[in-house]
């Protein structure tokens, strides 16, 4: 951008003729054609995309010149016309002539004037960030003070982050820093500033901590801990976590933002993109940029009246409306009600990547039961985020403390519940016991010897080969052997009137009960003292229901809350794994 197109943008978007969003896009169009070789600059920009007519450009440009002649060091007439620009960009279709639809447009940034162009909005990742340097062998070597350049973590709207190597205190943290884009942008540097000095506020386990707040040859930056793992919207959009892990997740989050709004922080533009989650599923509520602290005048000074604040797919109605004024803790509520909806339905509330489209959905459009997209949500959950994403913001939660309190009280009974089922199925092994045998050639005695015995202490178990089942049986010194057992070779069942029924499951040698083969994937309910031949009829397990049976088991008759493996081996021994 030459730097008289940098001034005409800042007084586009001081008059709000353009939102931010929008000169952002322009930036990203703009360095794209560069890279192309074409000549593609801002005002031509601003006639494509945003359809301002020839009229319009150079009634805002004598505007800008009357308020400071010295805004600009060129004539506008120096500037190629979108007729010249059509002829260099001739692999580019351009309208040379405004129709006369255009032409009645006004300047208004209301996003309804581009409900017919799509741009790349609601994503986590913002991709129209200009002058994006990838990180070379050239890079790596460069450093910003202290810090030494590792790699690229991610950028965002407002700047790029990098993990980067602590040359004083001889450790790896992560380091935002302004892009140059943005930078230019009036008061920008004080808002960056103000997100290092938000976070930096609140200590709080689930919040990334910020550690330096610096400048070196006019950039700002701050440090904050690095955190290994991926971004919440990554593992929503993976689906590999249970649901019940990920409900935990969100309820630290909720809980960490209740801290924030305790602190008077208001975090402005909460969505799983903000959200890291560590190896140990711990959530960690990071890039603040946009956060407002409550009874200063700063943040409504370095924001324009009329701009939109927060990531479209997950705005609140007032954010979407534009109301500064009425942004407030319950419209981090709502941000939490969007991202609990997708995470509990596996769908994203806000269809579609058009601003318009998507602003009227949040405004006006009636939030979809979430019951009847997965009927499993029990109604307490689907009643606490419907409440968080109520449209009137005096029918939401007043802030994140309400809504962590009715999630925790969920979380509560419904772990108390879980206890109960718990004690239930431990009655399940009084029912008996497995006793499993192997078939020994040379035995001077008996051939069938028993090698371990475990009790029916759970609802379903799984029998096989492969480790991750409950019972793995395997022959370390004989490999043909352990592969007469198929991977996952048959699993028992205990219905509700204590009956065990036994599956095959599609095994390769098959399972036989009191020596008949059995159909796969057909329960055939077991008697005491049914004999189950595995595979070649080399192993085999017995159930024995008299409880006198019990004092030989390996294990106890309690379930462990973890699941449990055992490895067994033809010479007896086994190893319990958990």
């Amino acid at each position: 951008m030459e730097q008289w197109e940098k001034k005409f943008a800042q007084f586009c978007l001081q008059k709000k003729y353009i939102t931010i969003e929008e000169l952002q896009h322009l930036i990203y169009l703009e360095n794209e054609s560069l890279k192309k070789g074409k000549q593609e600059n801002f005002l031509f920009l601003l006639e494509s995309q945003l359809h301002w007519t020839n009229e319009h450009i150079q009634k805002v440009y004598q505007e800008g010149l009357q308020q400071d002649k010295t805004m600009m060091g060129e004539s506008i007439t120096k500037v190629p016309s979108i007729t010249q620009m059509a002829v260099v960009n001739q692999d580019k279709t351009i309208p040379t002539k405004a129709s006369a639809a255009n032409q009645d447009k006004t300047m208004s940034t209301k996003a309804s004037i581009n409900q017919d162009r799509t741009m790349p909005v609601g994503q986590d990742k913002t991709p129209y960030c200009a002058n994006i340097i990838p990180v070379t062998k050239e890079v790596q070597e460069a450093k910003i003070g202290r810090y030494r350049i590792i790699k690229t973590l991610g950028e965002g709207g407002m700047g790029i982050v990098y993990l980067v190597y602590d040359s004083l205190l001889q450790r790896e943290v992560a380091l935002k820093v302004l892009i140059p884009s943005v930078a230019m942008m009036e008061n920008a540097n004080e808002r960056f500033i103000r997100e290092a000095q938000a976070t930096a506020k609140l200590n709080h386990p689930n919040i990334i901590r910020i550690y330096d707040v610096g400048n070196e040859q006019d950039k700002s930056f701050f440090t904050m801990e690095f955190i290994s793992g991926k971004s919440l919207k990554e593992i929503m959009e993976e689906k590999k976590i249970e649901k019940n892990i990920l409900l935990k997740i969100f309820q630290k989050v909720v809980n960490a933002l209740s801290y924030a709004h305790a602190q008077g922080i208001i975090h402005r533009d909460l969505k799983p993109g903000n959200i890291l989650v560590d190896h140990e599923n711990e959530p960690h509520v990071m890039d603040f940029g946009l956060a407002k602290i409550m009874g200063s005048a700063e943040g409504d000074i370095l924001t324009a009246p009329g701009a939109v604040i927060g990531s479209p797919a997950y705005m609140s109605p007032e954010q979407a409306k534009s109301e500064l004024d009425k942004i407030s803790k319950p419209s981090d509520v709502y941000a939490l009600g969007v991202i609990l909806y997708e995470m509990l339905t596996g769908q994203r509330l806000v269809q579609g990547n058009k601003l318009f489209e998507m602003f009227f959905q949040i405004i006006k459009k009636d939030t979809p039961p979430l019951r009847g997209i997965a009927p499993e949500i029990p109604e307490e959950l689907e009643r606490i985020c419907l409440k968080a994403l109520q449209k009137e913001i005096h029918s939401r939660y007043p802030s994140a403390k309400e809504m962590a309190q009715d999630l925790d009280q969920f979380c509560q009974l419904r772990e108390t519940q879980s206890k109960k089922e718990n004690n239930q199925s431990n009655k399940i092994s009084k029912i008996g016991l497995l006793r499993f045998q192997y078939y020994a050639e040379e035995s001077p005695k008996d051939n069938w010897i028993s090698f371990f015995e475990i009790p029916i202490n759970q609802e379903l178990i799984s029998i096989g080969r492969n480790r991750g089942n409950d019972i793995c049986i395997r022959v370390p010194e004989n490999q043909t052997r352990s592969l007469h057992i198929s991977g996952q070779h048959c699993k028992l069942m205990v219905t509700k009137d204590k009956k065990i029924q036994i599956i095959d499951l599609k095994s390769t040698n098959g399972t036989f009960l009191n020596g008949q083969p059995l159909e796969p994937n057909k329960a055939y309910t077991m008697t005491p003292d049914s004999v189950v031949d595995l595979g070649k009829k080399e192993v085999r397990f017995i159930v024995d229901t008299g409880e006198e049976k019990f004092v030989k088991t390996i294990l106890q008759t309690e379930p462990s809350p973890q699941k449990i493996s055992i490895i067994t081996t033809i010479d007896g021994s086994s190893t319990i794994q958990q």
